[in-house]
């Protein structure tokens, strides 16, 4: 997990959806830093094991800083 998050994403919209010039969601989760993904839970209200898995996965610490870094220059 550590490897796929060191990537340099742009956190910028997908040119798929450049048409619509904003997408409400970006703004929420734009400047965020993502600490584990999947969730074991089957809330109905909730999408997150669906789009992440239901195993949880976690970061190591070192990422942390690395990605808050990224995020200031």
């Amino acid at each position: 997990m550590d490897a796929s998050s060191a990537l340099p994403f742009t956190r910028e919209l997908h040119p798929y959806h450049r048409p619509e010039e904003k997408v409400k969601c970006l703004e929420t989760i734009k400047f965020s830093i993502m600490t584990h993904q999947g969730c074991w839970g089957e809330c109905n209200f909730c999408a997150i094991g669906v789009h992440q898995g239901r195993t949880i996965r976690t970061r190591t610490v070192g990422i942390y800083d690395r990605q808050k870094d990224y995020e200031r220059a």
